[in-house]
């Protein structure tokens, strides 16, 4: 079977396949620098060829106009060509590597088309074992030219092929030629080579003389171009070609002895070497001199200047008129007559030029139109752009216009040119194609119906299919031509030499038909192989390939049509809009990908036929605030025929959708079919829309309205069968696809220095940004593990941070140092979202926090807090008063630190006598239960020094003799069991003097201050746990405490 993109869109699509096959150079041809890959994997010195992709790339040799003697060194030896399967040739081939072939029983089918050996290796080569098929015409060679090896041909045959499989053998000698070449034959072969060099991507070649004696004495440029319609101002139906650099001009032929190469120039345009030295035109004569005699052809060239886009897009319109010029048709003469046609004939789905690799700033557009100017191309949904250089046409059979466009890479028109063409095939081959169309029409009618029973078997009608086939539709076959009813059909539709069916396929999302050969002597089988064709409305067609004799000429035909399956009394319930389903399931795929920040369009109905569209939406689960944000995003615009633009209203409305099977789903969508309804008001306004096949839908996305995380959508169908007034039908089936989270500068991040930074860290393709300005951060890029550095950063944004909101977004960053940074309350409050964070720095970050004040860091141990994987945190060189509040972090949520620097947190900088500096900050004696938990837990903790040499708590604590007298208690820390732990501390004594604690000052390294007052207190904490609280009266009248609690182990 074959597939293609898109089929055209006719009843009957007919395709003419000329008898005699005319090469291109840049999109048509085998050419060395475009082919697809290919992966030869030798057996020895055997390489299997498959395909006639595979004998070219493997018959080519690896230098350009290869000279040696031997096969180059990367080359053991000899390479053996052996044939795996009949090989059609699709153009003429040169063999120019050291190989053999071996077809190994199987047929090279020429198609009409010669292959040559031509290289100048020593030894002997053979080409062995099996047959070369000539066309039906006599047409096709092969031809060796090597006049340094013997060419051996050992068993093989020639000879044409009938359709039902006979042989009739032919001269070996005629077809099998090895050729002397005569020095004019050297000559010819010769400047072949220097056209390809100065071709440009749309030279028309001319297809060469197979043998010495066809070669012609004298040569001009027209042996190798060819000018279909003249387009060249200066040398009008002379071959002519661009030149847009220095010329690869051979420089020897092969490895003739005897021959000498030169070039002259007239212009001084392109000097001898092949160096292009300037713009203008130029005439490029080269010369082969073989054995004493001069051979000599000239080109014609155009150097042109291409310095701006302007310039380009001339020559670029020049050379689409050029490549177009194949495919325009004066006059043609058959059988009948003599019929004008002066059109482009382009009756088939067509690649055209869309760039050209010479002229980077401009690139072509296509747009066919009917002769009353409606548009027929490009279609809604089509697939016409297989490659950024070429553009897929696809004519239908009323499209007259073509119309080209060429623009600046930004879209700005550079000039439009207008061309008159035709699609019907009839103008060129007339009888042929009309005795083909009228057989198979009389066979199969415009349309092949196939019914689904619903029991996973089918029912096929055609309209001459009289008897009852089960299971299949027969496809007639020329043993039933030549023989049904004493041949009435040879009579009726004479010349028909050969049939073959094929299924091609469009937009499916399988190929489901099988055609094969049960032993039937009349006819092959179609029939349903896999999957279920009737849940899916993409396009099939049979492909039907005719050989036509018609007024002595002989011509190849290809027709298409359409197969319809639908399922047996599926024109009621939902399940009817189940093949339109699938297809747009698989347009939204291809639209959005699944995930689109863009708007895209969606069908208003299906190919200009029922049923009609409307598009609805909702949320899985959706609530009332999700169907309020998916409003604010998602809006549907009515597109009409006449290009009018309409944004309909959408209203959120509970739909109650039945199934077939009875099951029922309640749910609310934002729905646009009461304004679609509202703005098509008559039936006429429907049916004028949907047969025009260019109403269409946008959807559209509020970016501004994008949350910052994702938006799962589920587009809702509704569709009418009628054109009449009546209300839309609710499919029950949805197409998923995600519109992906953003942030917007002034909203969640609100300095444009980071959003920058964010932007141009975290994007995953495209340019960096210098402003803010209609940019979005997309939230998923920011699970990244990009590390934010501001200290030792040298990006100029990120240094230029002062408001590091929006920071919460940063969900797959491992590493922050703020060092330095202005760090806010509710940036502090942000960091608790990023659940990847493995070490955290706010050193010398301006932070304030008092006793008094909200502590921002609650929100580190609050419910949701995602800094589980924290493994070390930074905290010096601030202002904090209290880290008690870190002993529940520590073990609630950051249960894999390891590292805590506390050391420089002075709540008055600079005082040494400040009870404030004494109890609180980093040194502070209210700290220290704290931090001897967290030791006891295993984390390092760094209170003392400075943030440039922090020293360990259990280091620094001995400048505290209040602290370390209280905390060298002894006690009686093991109990037997019952006895309550109160009795522990009842005996021991509450007097600071006790404990040599003076009760009017305290000094705790490099702070002191006054006291009028000092108490002890013990209480129960726990069952294992009582306290000992040290509180202190300043002389300024502000009170401190300091607890430190005791364990005690039961027995």
């Amino acid at each position: 079977m074959k597939r293609k993109g898109i089929i055209i869109a006719l009843i009957i699509a007919a395709v003419l396949l000329l008898g005699t096959a005319i090469g291109t150079l840049a999109y048509f041809t085998w050419h060395r620098t475009s082919e697809p890959g290919l992966t030869i994997t030798p057996d020895g010195n055997v390489v299997t060829v498959s395909t006639f992709e595979e004998l070219f790339r493997a018959s080519q040799a690896s230098a350009y106009n290869d000279g040696a003697a031997v096969a180059p060194a990367t080359s053991a030896s000899r390479i053996t060509l052996r044939f795996a399967a009949d090989i059609l040739m699709e153009t003429d081939l040169t063999v120019t590597a050291d190989v053999n072939l071996d077809l190994d029983g199987h047929d090279l089918l020429t198609g009409g088309h010669t292959l040559s050996f031509r290289h100048t290796y020593h030894g002997a080569f053979v080409m062995a074992g099996g047959r070369v098929i000539l066309s039906a015409g006599g047409a096709g060679a092969v031809t060796a030219e090597t006049p340094n090896a013997a060419i051996l041909f050992d068993g093989m045959t020639v000879g044409t092929l009938s359709v039902d499989g006979t042989f009739t053998a032919a001269d070996a000698d005629t077809y099998l030629r090895i050729v002397t070449a005569s020095p004019a034959y050297l000559a010819y072969h010769f400047f072949g080579m220097v056209a390809s060099a100065v071709a440009d991507d749309v030279t028309l070649p001319v297809s060469p003389a197979g043998a010495p004696e066809d070669a012609p004495t004298a040569f001009t440029a027209s042996l190798y171009w060819r000018v279909a319609k003249a387009t060249c101002p200066t040398h009008g139906t002379a071959p002519c070609a661009y030149l847009f650099g220095d010329a690869d001009l051979p420089r020897h032929y092969l490895g003739y002895a005897g021959a000498t190469v030169s070039y002259a120039t007239a212009a001084g345009v392109l000097d001898p070497s092949g160096r292009l030295t300037g713009t203008g035109d130029e005439t490029l004569t080269a010369t082969l001199t073989v054995d004493g005699t001069a051979y000599t052809c000239s080109f014609d060239l155009h150097a042109p200047d291409i310095s701006t886009a302007a310039a380009q897009a001339t020559v670029a319109a020049n050379m689409v008129a050029r490549y177009l010029g194949r495919f325009y048709v004066g006059t043609v003469t058959d059988g009948d007559g003599t019929v004008t046609v002066n059109k482009y004939v382009l009756n088939r789905d067509i690649y055209l030029p869309a760039r050209f690799a010479a002229l980077p700033l401009v690139k072509v557009s296509y747009a066919g139109y009917t002769v009353e100017g409606s548009s027929t191309f490009p279609r809604e949904n089509q697939a016409t752009a297989p490659t950024e250089d070429t553009i897929l046409f696809i004519p239908t059979s009323d499209t007259g216009i073509l119309e080209v466009t060429v623009t600046s890479l930004t879209g700005t028109s550079l000039g439009t040119d207008r061309y008159t063409m035709t699609s019907d095939n009839t103008v060129t081959v007339r009888s042929a194609v009309t005795v083909a169309n009228d057989l198979l029409k009389k066979w199969y009618g415009a349309e092949i119906s196939i019914s689904a029973n619903g029991d996973g078997s089918y029912a096929y009608s055609g309209p001459d299919s009289a008897d009852a086939f089960s299971g299949y539709l027969p496809l007639y076959g020329m043993a039933y031509y030549n023989t049904y009813n004493g041949g009435a059909y040879a009579a009726a539709y004479p010349g028909v030499e050969s049939i073959r069916y094929s299924v091609v396929y469009g937009n499916t999302a399988a190929e489901y038909y099988a055609i094969t050969d049960e032993g039937d002597p009349l006819w092959q089988r179609l029939s349903v192989a896999t999957g279920k064709p009737e849940e899916d409305a993409g396009r099939v067609y049979l492909n039907i390939e005719l050989r036509v004799t018609y007024g002595g000429t002989t011509s190849d035909v290809t027709l298409q049509i359409p197969i319809d399956c639908r399922l047996r009394g599926g024109d009621t319930g939902l399940s009817r809009f189940l093949p339109y389903y699938s297809v747009l399931n698989r347009t939204v795929a291809d639209e959005t990908g699944g995930y689109t920040l863009s708007s895209f369009y969606l069908p208003f109905n299906f190919q200009r036929d029922l049923p009609v569209y409307c598009y609805a939406f909702t949320v899985d689960g959706a609530d009332t605030a999700a169907m309020e944000t998916l409003r604010s995003i998602l809006g549907l615009t009515l597109v009409d025929a006449d290009g009018n633009e309409t944004a309909l209203k959408g209203v959120i409305e509970t739909v109650t959708v039945t199934g077939d099977d009875g099951t029922s789903s309640t749910y609310p969508i934002l729905s646009f079919a009461a304004s679609l309804t509202g703005t098509l008001t008559s039936e006429s306004a429907w049916r004028t829309n949907a047969l025009s096949g260019k109403a269409r839908y946008r959807i559209t996305l509020d970016t501004a309205a994008i949350p910052a995380t994702n938006t799962q959508v589920r587009l809702v169908y509704q569709y009418k069968m009628a054109y009449a007034a009546g209300g839309f039908t609710t499919y029950d089936s949805f197409s998923d696809f995600t519109i992906p989270g953003v942030l917007h500068y002034g909203a969640e991040i609100a300095d444009e220095n980071f959003f920058i930074w964010l932007y141009n860290s975290f994007r995953t393709s495209g340019n960096a940004i210098t402003s803010a300005d209609g940019a979005l951060i997309r939230t998923d890029w920011l699970t990244r593990n990009v590390p934010l550095d501001f200290p030792s950063s040298g990006d100029t944004y990120l240094r230029a941070v002062t408001d590091f909101t929006g920071i919460r977004y940063m969900t797959g960053t491992q590493y922050v140092d703020l060092t330095g940074a202005t760090v806010s309350e509710g940036v502090i409050r942000e960091i608790a979202s990023m659940r990847s964070l493995l070490t955290l720095n706010l050193t010398s970050c301006g932070i304030v926090l008092t006793t008094t004040d909200e502590n921002p860091f609650e929100a580190w141990y609050a419910d949701g807090s995602a800094l589980s994987n924290l493994t070390t945190l930074r905290l010096g060189g601030n202002r904090i008063y209290s880290f008690v509040w870190l002993e529940t972090f520590c073990t609630e949520v950051a249960t894999s630190l390891t590292d805590l620097y506390l050391s420089g947190n002075v709540p008055v900088p600079g005082v040494t006598a400040s009870a404030d500096n004494v109890f609180y900050g980093s040194a502070g004696l209210s700290n220290y239960d704290t931090y001897q938990a967290l030791q006891n837990a295993g984390i390092r903790v760094y209170s003392g020094g400075g943030t440039d040499t922090p020293a360990l708590f259990a280091d620094s604590r001995s400048s505290s003799q209040v602290y370390l007298a209280l905390r060298n208690l002894e006690y009686q820390n093991t109990l037997p069991a019952g006895v309550e732990i109160e009795n522990v501390y009842a005996d021991l004594s509450a007097s600071p003097a006790d404990y040599g604690i003076s009760a009017t000052g305290i000094t705790n390294g490099d702070y002191n201050c006054t006291l009028t007052g000092v108490t002890l207190a013990f209480a129960r904490v726990s069952d294992t746990v009582f306290s000992l609280t040290y509180t202190a009266t300043a002389s300024g009248g502000g009170r401190y405490q300091m607890v430190l609690r005791f364990t005690v182990t039961y027995l």
